[in-house]
Order: C-alpha cells, then structure tokens, then sequence
C-alpha cells in the first residue's frame, strides 16, 4: 500500500470509531430499530447529494440488486443492529476492540474460499489475534459463566465475522461505482426499515433526543454510514479486504479516545492487554511492521 492508502486507512478509521460513542449515546434514548433507520436514512440522503454530482448509469448497479442486498445485509443491517442493541451495556472501546477481530475473519474466509496459503507469520497472527479475545472474555467466564456481558462479547465478534464476510463479498462484485452501491445499499434499507420503524417504534411518540442525540444521529448517518462508507468501496477494491479492514485495528484507539472524552468510560487492564495481543496479531499478518525491524536490526 503506498502513502495515500495508508492516508485513506486514517481518516476512515474516524468515523468508525465515531459509531461505537454515537451508539453510546443513543442507546438509552432510542430504540434500536430506529437508530439502524436512521443510519440508512440519513446516509441515503449524504450519498444523494454525491450521486447528483456523480455521472453514473446507477440503473445499471440496480439490476445487481440481489447482490448489493447480500451484501448490505452482512456490511451493514444485521451488525449495526446488533451494536445498536449491545451498546447499552458495552463501552464504545470494547465494542471497537472486539470489532478490531475483523481482519482476521477476513484472512480466515479467504483463506477458506480462495485458498490463500496461510504462512507462519500469518499463524501466529491468528493465535495472537484470538488469545487477545480469550484475555477479554476470560475475566467474565472466571466470574460467574456465561454471563449476559459474555453473550455481547460473542454477539460483537459476530457483528466482526459478518463484517469480514461482507467485505471479501463486496470484493467480488466488479465493476459497479462506490457510489452508486452505497446509494443502493441506502435506498434498500431505507425502504424495508422505515414502515417497520414507523409501526413498532412509532418516532414520533419518542423523547426528544435532545442536541447531542440529533448530532450523534445526523452523523452517525451521513458521516459513518454515507460517506465513509463511500470511502471504503473506492478503497476495497484499490488494495483489498485483508488490507482495508486493517481500518478496524485503528477504530480502537478513536473509540476510546471519544468515550473517555465524552462519557468518562474506562477500560480494564484485559481490555487493553486483549487490544494489544490483537494489534499484535494484526502486526504479523500485515508483515510489514516486522520486515521494517528486521531490516533496522540488520543495518
């Protein structure tokens, strides 16, 4: 990857640790239905804009609707869902740490589908990588079993796992603009949520979520989930899943920056040894952090 994509990695890596404090702040305030509306929703309206700038033949990227759903379906509908329903007890850190796991789904499914060789530096990068969870989760075992905060645990690796797999899926779908899959990635879940939202949740009858609320919303949609993701289908196909979801190893840092900024969270000792044990093995899959120490030590 050269300097732009590292660039690109970022910026990107921004709003997606944005996402985890918004869900924070949403959480008791709105149901979760109504925040994934609001997500496509708005995001709809911030690619709208991008798409009447755009000349694309969007039809085109339409008739490939059976895709682009399976696609949304894994990249964006079930997982921030989950997160949205998970976020009322798990800090915005370590619901960004366990979703630092993505690459190394990534690499597993390719590895299971395409047959990418998995050499040693990628083997203990998957050890590493999943003895940081086990340092996670195991505190909550040793305490009293399978607690509620152990099931948000796995829900949130599931939420990473879906992620990876809808990123190694959009890897395969050519030829379509970020754009315009993004727009209509939007438009689906726009149109199937919001009569949904609009008969259970009944926004209307909801408290007002007050400034903060309304910010966290707008941006959450338009930032994260429109632009953003823009963003991250014009990377994918530039330098690949593997490379792109290493994104998710700096949404951490943003995640815990924001929630101890803004809502004084703190994390644990295994929190933090759990994240360094993954960015560990994030380091050994990449290769490029050690080939650059190998060659220090010998010149």
């Amino acid at each position: 990857m050269n300097a732009r994509s590292w660039a690109m990695i970022l910026l990107l890596a921004l709003p997606g640790g944005g996402s985890f404090l918004f869900y924070r702040i949403l959480a008791p305030i709105i149901p979760p239905l109504s925040v994934v509306t609001a997500r496509f929703v708005f995001g709809l309206v911030a690619v709208s804009l991008l798409l009447f700038f755009v000349r694309i033949d969007w039809f085109a990227t339409a008739r490939r609707w059976r895709q682009l759903a399976i696609m949304v379906l894994m990249n964006g509908a079930i997982p921030f869902y989950i997160y949205a329903i998970v976020a009322v007890r798990v800090p915005a850190g370590l619901m960004a740490i366990l979703n630092a796991t993505t690459p190394l789904f990534a690499l597993l499914i390719t590895r299971v589908i395409a047959g990418e060789k998995i050499t040693p530096a990628r083997a203990a990068g998957f050890a590493f990588g999943f003895l940081g969870v086990a340092v996670l989760v195991a505190p909550k075992l040793l305490a009293g079993g399978m607690s509620a905060e152990i099931t948000d645990a796995l829900l949130c690796l599931l939420c990473a796992f879906l992620f990876a797999s809808g990123a190694t899926y959009a890897v395969q779908i050519k030829g379509l603009h970020p754009v315009a899959i993004n727009f209509s990635q939007c438009l689906m879940c726009s149109i199937l949520l919001l009569p949904a939202t609009l008969a259970v949740d009944q926004p209307w009858t909801l408290p007002d979520p007050g400034l903060l609320g309304w910010f966290a919303l707008l941006t959450i949609g338009m930032v994260s989930t429109g632009l953003a993701t823009v963003g991250f289908f014009m990377l994918l196909p530039k330098i690949g899943a593997s490379n792109a979801l290493l994104i998710n190893f700096l949404v951490p840092v943003y995640a815990i920056l924001m929630g101890w900024a803004v809502l004084g969270e703190t994390l644990s000792l295994a929190a933090f040894a759990g994240m360094a044990l993954i960015a560990l093995g994030l380091a050994a899959i990449d290769g490029r952090a050690f080939a650059w120490l190998r060659g220090r030590v010998a010149g």
